[in-house]
């Protein structure tokens, strides 16, 4: 959590920069988050959706009866 907000920090401080040669606007480029960071919210976004659909599933057929 602190890499990822250094990262935003970061990134909106280069937002404000004013780019001028090839070399400033290499320094200035954001670097990607981790892969595994990616898959962590990947897996937490389909755990979540299951989740959601199971409870729709479930009120669905509370109330049909």
């Amino acid at each position: 959590m602190k890499t990822f907000l250094r990262h935003l920090k970061e990134s909106r401080r280069n937002v404000f920069t004013t780019v001028n040669s090839e070399d400033t606007k290499q320094e200035n480029r954001v670097e990607e988050l981790p892969d595994d960071w990616w898959y962590r919210v990947y897996l937490a976004v389909i755990i979540t959706t299951v989740i959601v659909l199971c409870a729709l599933w479930a009120f669905s057929r509370y109330f049909s009866s």
